[in-house]
């Protein structure tokens, strides 16, 4: 028995519309072709399929069994369409993303925004890690691209720098160091200084900092993210060294960013692992953080 496609789609819009005329319209052949399609269709299963009521079609019960069996095969078509649907509109699978808390907060929100003008089928999931190396693994083991500030030098890990900062001292409102144009290493001396946890990257670089210029402020309090830091220095407890912070991320209202130096510069990047293809979309994605990045519009 040879059966073809076209012959169970014939089958399929006759029984539909009792028409001959109808299906042929839907399909976009003449009623000669169905009728043709519908006779050889009954020659290779055995038994008839049809009766002819005036001018409509009436299906035989063997039709009707076989109905049952051309429903199930073509729905598996129409699932197989709605996965090739959604592979091509970057709707199959999220892009996945993972970066630190800090820049969860302030720069991946507006990336994933571009990203959805762009590609507004898409889907991302984006999660948030601790430190950086957590952000290096995720990114080798299941995600399509990491941002983290950490200098890999992971021979699998390929990367794209996107964005360049300096650190800044929160300070609380009131505080005697509020009003200064810039606030030194030397002026955290015995100050109550509010600190990332001993796993951050960022914390060794201030540590290793006041251990060179022999500075020794007190740290009482510890936090994991940005917006904790910010919290602690808005009730007063203390100053805090992180990252560029801009009041309109973190709604800061109850202490102000003031320049540090010497100058502590960082470097947000763009991390993937070199070993995988990516997909279509994790293609089109990076394209836009290579425009991006090179026209400074991630800040």
């Amino acid at each position: 028995m040879r059966l073809t496609f076209r012959q169970i789609e014939a089958f399929q819009h006759v029984i539909a519309s009792g028409s001959v005329t109808d299906a042929a319209a839907v399909l976009g052949v003449s009623q000669p072709a169905v009728s043709r399609l519908l006779a050889d269709l009954e020659t290779q299963v055995g038994f008839r399929l049809f009766h002819r009521a005036g001018r409509n079609l009436n299906p035989t019960p063997e039709a009707r069994m076989l109905l049952d069996t051309v429903r199930r095969a073509f729905g598996g078509l129409d699932r197989i369409r709605e996965a090739a649907e959604a592979i091509r509109d970057f709707r199959a699978a999220p892009l996945r993303l993972v970066t630190t808390s800090s820049f969860a907060v302030r720069v991946l929100p507006d990336i994933v925004a571009q990203f959805a003008l762009r590609r507004p089928q898409a889907s991302i999931a984006l999660d948030v890690q601790s430190t950086d190396d957590a952000v290096e693994w995720l990114t080798l083991d299941a995600y399509d691209f990491g941002f983290a500030c950490g200098p890999s030098g992971n021979p699998r890990l390929s990367r794209c720098d996107i964005l360049h900062g300096e650190a800044m001292c929160l300070v609380p409102e009131g505080h005697r160091l509020v009003t200064r144009a810039e606030i030194t290493v030397t002026d955290l001396q015995d100050q109550s200084l509010i600190s990332y946890r001993a796993d951050s990257l960022f914390r060794h670089q201030v540590d290793a900092l006041l251990a060179e210029h022999g500075i020794c402020p007190v740290i009482r309090y510890e936090a994991r993210t940005t917006e904790a830091m910010i919290r602690l220095v808005e009730r007063g407890l203390g100053l805090a060294l992180v990252g560029t912070a801009r009041a309109e991320d973190y709604h800061m209202c109850g202490c102000r960013t003031v320049p540090f130096r010497p100058k502590m510069p960082y470097t947000l990047r763009m991390i993937w692992n070199n070993s995988r293809e990516p997909t279509a979309v994790a293609a089109d994605f990076a394209a836009m953080i290579e425009e991006f990045s090179a026209s400074g519009n991630i800040r």
